[in-house]
């Protein structure tokens, strides 16, 4: 799952997964731009507390600094197939910042997507599991703590009990606009 972010500079972005035995072996996150595609940055690398990262998602904001989130799942906080949450921007990859976890049994992250709207300030939207239902949940840059949640339908109120797909942009107006996937195509607006 690599994904691609262009700045208003025009240099391209992309941030992916990638281990050396396949999907089902132990991974990194990789940062990668056009000023020189050669030079793959490790944003997040497998191995200490980390068992494996995945489905990055990335946007560029006005000042042309990136940003990346991932889900990932550590041998200490993680139970099977239960996600972190995860974060980095282009200024500090080294500086990752944790913003749910899934510590749980039973509940999972997955999926996000980002989105940036005209003051920099950046949005994750991703997939919650709990008790077999899916929810969204999102958090912006101004306080990645704040963590609200909303509800996907599939029909009236009939709840999303399968994993969906997210994606998100804002438009002019700086309103927030989600689409997800579920059998069908929703969209709500903030």
């Amino acid at each position: 799952y690599p994904a691609l972010a262009v700045g208003p500079n025009g240099v391209a972005h992309i941030a992916y997964a990638d281990g050396a035995g396949g999907w089902n072996d132990a991974q990194s996150i990789y940062y990668r731009s056009s000023t020189n595609w050669s030079n793959a940055v490790v944003v997040k690398t497998n191995g200490g507390d980390s068992f494996f990262n995945r489905y990055a998602d990335i946007v560029v904001d006005s000042n042309n600094t990136a940003h990346i989130a991932w889900v990932n799942r550590n041998n200490t906080d993680c139970y099977a197939n239960s996600y972190n949450m995860m974060y980095a921007s282009s200024s500090a990859f080294t500086n990752i910042n944790l913003y749910f976890t899934c510590n749980v049994s039973g509940r999972t992250n997955y999926k996000p997507a980002l989105a940036v709207n005209s003051l920099n300030q950046v949005y994750a939207l991703w997939e919650y599991v709990q008790n077999n239902a899916v929810y969204g949940k999102f958090s912006s840059s101004t306080n990645w703590g704040d963590v609200a949640q909303f509800s996907y339908t599939e029909a009236p109120g009939r709840p999303v009990t399968t994993l969906t797909s997210v994606a998100a942009g804002f438009d002019s107006g700086d309103r927030l606009h989600i689409l997800h996937a579920n059998n069908c195509i929703s969209f709500i607006e903030f």
